[in-house]
Protein backbone atom coordinates (compact mmCIF):
# COMPACT_ATOMS: atom_id res chain seq x y z
CA UNK A 1 0.00 0.00 0.00
CA UNK A 2 1.13 3.68 -0.41
CA UNK A 3 1.74 6.08 2.46
CA UNK A 4 -1.31 7.45 1.00
CA UNK A 5 -3.80 4.83 1.69
CA UNK A 6 -2.73 4.56 5.37
CA UNK A 7 -3.17 8.22 6.33
CA UNK A 8 -6.66 7.51 4.66
CA UNK A 9 -7.44 5.29 7.22
CA UNK A 10 -9.22 6.37 10.67
CA UNK A 11 -6.68 5.69 13.61
CA UNK A 12 -9.26 2.83 15.07
CA UNK A 13 -9.40 1.07 12.13
CA UNK A 14 -5.41 0.93 11.61
CA UNK A 15 -4.82 0.26 15.15
CA UNK A 16 -7.51 -3.18 14.69
CA UNK A 17 -5.86 -4.16 11.52
CA UNK A 18 -2.64 -4.37 13.61
CA UNK A 19 -3.81 -5.70 16.73
CA UNK A 20 -5.57 -8.68 13.73
CA UNK A 21 -2.30 -9.81 12.69
CA UNK A 22 -0.43 -9.75 15.53
CA UNK A 23 -3.09 -11.80 17.39
CA UNK A 24 -3.20 -14.07 14.15
CA UNK A 25 0.75 -14.66 14.22
CA UNK A 26 0.88 -15.08 18.22
CA UNK A 27 -1.60 -17.69 17.29
CA UNK A 28 -0.09 -19.57 14.70
CA UNK A 29 2.88 -19.25 16.11
CA UNK A 30 1.94 -20.75 19.37
CA UNK A 31 0.00 -23.40 17.96
CA UNK A 32 3.23 -24.26 16.03
CA UNK A 33 5.47 -24.46 19.61
CA UNK A 34 2.60 -26.44 20.81
CA UNK A 35 2.92 -29.06 18.18
CA UNK A 36 6.37 -29.26 18.40
CA UNK A 37 6.27 -29.64 22.59
CA UNK A 38 3.49 -32.12 22.14
CA UNK A 39 6.11 -34.96 20.47
CA UNK A 40 9.12 -34.22 23.44
CA UNK A 41 6.27 -34.02 26.36
CA UNK A 42 7.45 -36.84 28.91
CA UNK A 43 4.32 -39.10 30.45
CA UNK A 44 4.74 -37.51 33.57
CA UNK A 45 4.00 -34.23 32.75
CA UNK A 46 0.30 -32.67 33.86
CA UNK A 47 -0.48 -32.01 29.86
CA UNK A 48 0.47 -35.86 28.60
CA UNK A 49 -1.63 -37.25 26.42
CA UNK A 50 -3.96 -40.08 27.46
CA UNK A 51 -7.96 -40.60 27.48
CA UNK A 52 -9.50 -37.71 29.23
CA UNK A 53 -10.09 -34.48 27.41
CA UNK A 54 -11.84 -31.38 27.65
CA UNK A 55 -14.02 -30.08 25.16
CA UNK A 56 -16.98 -27.58 24.30
CA UNK A 57 -18.40 -24.39 22.58
CA UNK A 58 -17.57 -21.22 22.29
CA UNK A 59 -20.74 -18.50 22.42
CA UNK A 60 -21.57 -15.23 23.40
CA UNK A 61 -24.42 -14.25 25.64
CA UNK A 62 -27.40 -14.35 22.93
CA UNK A 63 -26.01 -18.20 22.47
CA UNK A 64 -24.43 -17.48 19.08
CA UNK A 65 -21.17 -19.79 18.48
CA UNK A 66 -17.58 -17.32 18.66
CA UNK A 67 -15.31 -18.35 16.85
CA UNK A 68 -10.98 -18.24 16.34
CA UNK A 69 -11.20 -17.65 20.28
CA UNK A 70 -7.97 -18.34 21.53
CA UNK A 71 -7.85 -20.91 24.37
CA UNK A 72 -5.43 -21.65 26.74
CA UNK A 73 -5.10 -24.72 29.47
CA UNK A 74 -2.86 -24.61 31.82
CA UNK A 75 -1.50 -26.72 34.86
CA UNK A 76 -3.47 -25.47 37.86
CA UNK A 77 -0.64 -25.78 40.78
CA UNK A 78 1.41 -23.24 38.55
CA UNK A 79 -1.11 -20.46 40.00
CA UNK A 80 -1.52 -22.33 43.10
CA UNK A 81 2.57 -21.46 43.86
CA UNK A 82 3.41 -25.19 44.00
CA UNK A 83 6.33 -26.26 42.07
CA UNK A 84 5.92 -28.04 39.44
CA UNK A 85 5.52 -27.52 35.50
CA UNK A 86 4.57 -24.62 33.66
CA UNK A 87 3.61 -26.06 30.69
CA UNK A 88 0.23 -25.23 28.72
CA UNK A 89 -1.58 -25.89 25.72
CA UNK A 90 -3.65 -23.49 23.20
CA UNK A 91 -6.53 -24.06 20.74
CA UNK A 92 -8.47 -22.16 18.67
CA UNK A 93 -12.45 -22.43 18.59
CA UNK A 94 -13.77 -23.51 14.75
CA UNK A 95 -16.29 -22.04 12.93
CA UNK A 96 -18.97 -23.14 15.37
CA UNK A 97 -17.59 -22.34 18.58
CA UNK A 98 -15.73 -25.93 19.07
CA UNK A 99 -12.68 -26.45 20.42
CA UNK A 100 -10.85 -29.73 22.02
CA UNK A 101 -7.65 -30.21 24.30
CA UNK A 102 -7.15 -34.41 22.89
CA UNK A 103 -5.90 -37.02 25.49
CA UNK A 104 -5.23 -34.99 28.57
CA UNK A 105 -3.96 -36.21 32.18
CA UNK A 106 -6.86 -35.54 34.97
CA UNK A 107 -6.29 -32.70 37.35
CA UNK A 108 -7.13 -29.32 38.30
CA UNK A 109 -6.25 -26.77 35.05
CA UNK A 110 -6.86 -22.82 34.61
CA UNK A 111 -8.70 -22.50 31.03
CA UNK A 112 -8.56 -19.05 29.70
CA UNK A 113 -10.29 -17.49 26.27
CA UNK A 114 -9.51 -14.45 24.49
CA UNK A 115 -11.05 -12.92 21.45
CA UNK A 116 -11.42 -9.33 19.76
CA UNK A 117 -14.23 -7.66 20.83
CA UNK A 118 -14.76 -9.66 23.85
CA UNK A 119 -13.99 -9.81 27.80
CA UNK A 120 -11.25 -12.84 28.87
CA UNK A 121 -12.34 -15.42 30.34
CA UNK A 122 -10.96 -17.43 33.10
CA UNK A 123 -12.15 -21.09 34.92
CA UNK A 124 -10.58 -23.50 36.77
CA UNK A 125 -11.49 -26.80 35.31
CA UNK A 126 -10.93 -30.61 36.60
CA UNK A 127 -10.20 -32.79 34.10
CA UNK A 128 -10.89 -36.83 34.39
CA UNK A 129 -8.33 -39.09 32.98
CA UNK A 130 -10.69 -41.75 32.26
CA UNK A 131 -13.78 -39.47 29.99
CA UNK A 132 -13.88 -36.60 28.66
CA UNK A 133 -15.14 -33.62 30.35
CA UNK A 134 -17.30 -30.53 28.88
CA UNK A 135 -17.25 -27.24 29.43
CA UNK A 136 -18.45 -24.36 27.43
CA UNK A 137 -17.82 -20.89 27.60
CA UNK A 138 -19.76 -17.98 27.67
CA UNK A 139 -17.98 -14.83 26.02
CA UNK A 140 -18.93 -11.22 27.05
CA UNK A 141 -19.08 -8.60 24.44
CA UNK A 142 -17.13 -5.66 24.96
CA UNK A 143 -19.58 -3.34 23.08
CA UNK A 144 -23.00 -3.36 25.03
CA UNK A 145 -25.94 -4.30 22.47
Amino acid sequence: MSRGVWRSLPVGALGVFLVLCCFSASAHAQALMLEHDNRQQSTTDPLVRSKGELTGFVRDRSGKPVAKVGLTLSDASVFAGAPGSSRSAFVLSDEKGHFMFPKMAGGEFKLSAMALGFLDYSASITIRADKPTKHDVVMDSLIPR
